[in-house]
């Protein structure tokens, strides 16, 4: 089961998440994309229904540290979606059999990571305020860039979703449905990619080129 898998999976990041929030100094790169695999597993595990407690990564929400971290990541990650979200049009020009479909579950995959980081992070970040923690200050800003520029990506994702709508012919959408569901609970929205979007955007591509008037035969210029 998927559920047991990332129970596990946050256990082993355990020691590592604990050892990591005793370092001195500046954390470095390695650290930092650390701690956004923490977020990301620990929001799929949210996603999913996974009860966390103390014995996946120390406790939850994860420590306003490492969510700041992984916050930081979140938005490099970001820039990379966006960068391939504008090669999209020139890869699909390109591709050969199932490759389209391969560059458009590529984008997706990372929007739906940064779904999940975000739950974990945004958890964090209201027991931080709560709390009225030390790291607040710092974590507030680096949370306001991360949504600010979630917001901008899923304008420019929007924008494509007649690009993105050829992942509606593979079994990737009903997936995750099927997964993060019983996660999300009773009155809480599908994130816009899982909500019909992408579907009703193949249904009216269909009906437009439905629509198209064959072209006419060919026929000789008339001088």
């Amino acid at each position: 089961m998927k559920s047991l898998r990332y129970t596990r999976e946050l256990r082993e990041l355990a020691p590592h998440a604990a050892a990591l929030l005793q370092k001195e100094g500046e954390w470095a790169d390695e650290d930092i994309n650390f701690a956004y695999y923490v977020a990301e597993s620990a929001g799929y595990g949210r996603l999913l229904g996974v009860a966390i407690g103390e014995d996946e990564i120390g406790a939850y929400p994860i420590h306003p540290k490492l969510a700041t971290a992984a916050a930081q990541d979140a938005i490099r990650l970001i820039g990379i979606v966006e960068q391939d979200l504008f090669d999209l049009p020139n890869n699909l020009d390109e591709a050969e059999g199932e490759e389209g479909e391969m560059y458009v579950a590529d984008i997706l995959q990372c929007r739906m990571d940064l779904h999940a980081s975000l739950i974990a992070i945004d958890e964090s970040f209201e027991v931080c305020r709560d709390r009225k923690d030390s790291e607040l200050e710092n974590f507030q800003q680096v949370f306001t860039d991360l949504l600010l520029r979630l917001g901008k990506l899923d304008e420019k994702l929007y924008a494509s979703r007649d690009l993105l709508s050829l992942v509606t012919g593979t079994h990737l959408l009903s997936n995750w449905r099927a997964m993060v569901e019983p996660g999300i609970g009773d009155g809480k929205p599908l994130p816009w990619w899982l909500d019909g979007t992408l579907e009703a955007e193949t249904e009216r591509v269909r009906q437009e080129a439905a629509r198209a008037p064959f072209p006419s035969p060919c026929s000789k210029d008339v001088d």
